[in-house]
């Protein structure tokens, strides 16, 4: 058998297995813009599946301040610097159990692609960036900007990131 039918072989393989067992997250990110997910429809959702112990913990914000960086200028020359994106919500949700993300994508009827894998593996961590605390750079919204889930004071959250980060300097 040549090399390039093993190959071929390997990446059919490697592609059925993807398909029987699609990655998992037991934490994510949604980001849309606004006109695919009603923020107050999000937040139905959020409650029910909350009360009903499939999230553990959640934390959203809308961004409507947002600006093109020079970082975004140079992947997207249509995204100018200083001109405002499109209003979009960050949802960071700590799930019961690992799920696809096709799963949480249907809860709220978006496309799959908009559930990101945590770069974070902290999720404290990692939530404070839906006020892009850990994001100077960025326009920083308000804590009081965030709505949390019962029982996940984020405000203390932000509070313990930012002490550290002044012991730090």
């Amino acid at each position: 058998m040549s090399d390039k039918i093993k190959n071929e072989n390997i990446e059919n393989k490697e592609k059925e297995t993807k398909k029987e067992n699609p990655k998992k997250v037991k934490q994510c990110e949604v980001v849309t813009n606004l006109e695919y997910l009603d923020p107050e429809k999000a937040d139905k959702i959020l409650k029910e599946k909350h009360s009903k112990g499939i999230i553990i913990k959640y934390v959203y914000c809308i961004h409507n301040k947002d600006t093109y960086t020079l970082e975004d200028e140079k992947k997207n020359p249509a995204n100018k610097e200083g001109t405002k994106k499109n209003d979009h919500i960050h949802i960071f949700i700590k799930l019961d159990e690992a799920r696809t993300p096709a799963d949480i994508a249907k809860w709220f009827g978006l496309a799959e692609n908009t559930i990101q894998f945590l770069k974070q593996r902290i999720y404290d961590k990692a939530c404070l960036y839906v006020i892009h605390a850990n994001a100077p750079e960025k326009y920083q919204y308000s804590v009081d900007e965030a709505v949390a889930s019962v029982g996940f004071d984020f405000k203390a959250v932000v509070e313990e990131a930012q002490k550290n980060y002044i012991r730090e300097k």
